[in-house]
């Protein structure tokens, strides 16, 4: 493989409307959630583990199918950055978090 020729070296990436359909609107708001739970006890014990290490989250109670579900949420934010940082974070402690786009 050839070294890149000296005309492409100092060239910054040009955006193009494909990368635009990639990033989120800036009023876009994030969630990233850490676990679900039917015990809140459980809830509980995942929001007190992350505290631990510095991760600030909320429980929130949703009812499905007459089944109360805890889930253990960081956000919402507009910050994806942040989130991403944070997500990579607690898989490096072994928590499996998704990143959700909260509903309009």
């Amino acid at each position: 493989v050839a070294p890149p020729s000296d005309d492409n070296k100092n060239t910054a990436k040009k955006h193009t409307s494909a990368d635009k359909k990639h990033q989120p609107e800036e009023n876009t708001l994030f969630y990233l959630q850490a676990g679900s739970f039917k015990n809140d006890a459980d809830a509980d014990s995942l929001k007190a583990q992350l505290a631990m290490i510095g991760v600030e989250t909320n429980i929130e109670v949703v009812n499905v199918n007459n089944i109360n579900w805890h889930r253990v949420r960081v956000g919402p934010s507009r910050n994806l950055d942040r989130l991403q940082s944070i997500q990579e974070r607690l898989r490096s402690q072994k928590i499996d978090a998704i990143l959700l786009k909260a509903r309009d």
